[in-house]
């Protein structure tokens, strides 16, 4: 148990992990733990730097556009953020650094 309550897994192996990484089938290991408990993956971020500001990370078709021209699955997506909050750009700002977050350590690392 951590300090918020939750559980954290550790699986034994790569077989087991990435049995896990299915929604589906972890979705059936919660149902056995109780009907309170989800699953949650393990997100790792990136900071992508200098990114121009007409990307919106709440607007799906740009979403799927950063996804398939950097070859990321949307089977591994969490999510994007601006890393600084948007009112507090100056007038004149052309780009930020955005965070995004994937399940896939692996990808996470072949994009830094």
């Amino acid at each position: 148990r951590i300090s918020n309550g939750s559980i954290l897994a550790e699986a034994g192996n790569d077989d087991t992990a990435n049995w896990l990484r299915n929604m589906e089938q972890a979705r059936s290991v919660t149902g056995m733990l109780g009907a309170t408990d989800t699953f949650r993956r393990r997100l790792y971020p990136v900071l992508v730097k200098m990114v121009p500001i007409t990307f919106d990370p709440t607007n799906a078709d740009h979403i799927v556009e950063l996804l398939q021209g950097n070859n990321i699955k949307s089977e591994i997506w969490g999510n994007a953020r601006w890393l600084k909050p948007t009112e507090r750009r100056r007038p004149d700002q052309k780009f930020a650094h955005l965070t995004i977050s994937l399940a896939e350590e692996g990808k996470t690392n072949e994009l830094i």
